[in-house]
């Protein structure tokens, strides 16, 4: 099992693909288009990271727990809880707290482990896209 994130387009829309769009689900962010409308619809994501599997996650996990407990309580508890979180989204309040720790964590705390200071420059720009597309992280 592995954990991915994505966001949907939602404000860069061009005016042709909003005429597709049937539907927004409401959790996700996901523009639902014609007979399609449970599959998800790759052509209108803004960006996906992988995160990793389930080891990859609790070593990053552990490594924040350490590094920056305080400092990274919002991303631990909404993405890197267990590993299991697919179909999760996370709304505009908790982005907006992601991106300031991810900020905040690279900036002033010392990691020591290259995958989680890449991680964290990845969700800094997911959660930045997301700002500007109005639109949730989904997990998945």
């Amino acid at each position: 099992m592995s954990l991915s994130a994505s966001v949907y387009r939602k404000q860069s829309l061009t005016t042709a693909e909003r005429a597709e769009v049937v539907k927004v689900d409401l959790h996700s962010g996901q523009p639902l288009i014609g007979d399609c409308l449970s599959q998800p619809v790759r052509a209108f994501l803004a960006a996906e990271i992988f995160i990793g599997n389930l080891s990859t996650v609790a070593e990053f996990r552990g490594v924040l727990e350490q590094s920056a407990p305080t400092q990274s309580e919002v991303i631990r508890a909404l993405i890197l809880r267990n590993g299991t979180e697919s179909g999760n989204a996370i709304g505009r309040e908790h982005v907006l707290a992601i991106a300031a720790e991810c900020s905040n964590i690279l900036s002033h705390v010392t990691l020591r482990s290259s995958p989680v200071e890449t991680f964290l420059s990845e969700l800094a720009n997911l959660a930045a896209i997301a700002i500007a597309e109005d639109s949730p992280i989904a997990l998945i």
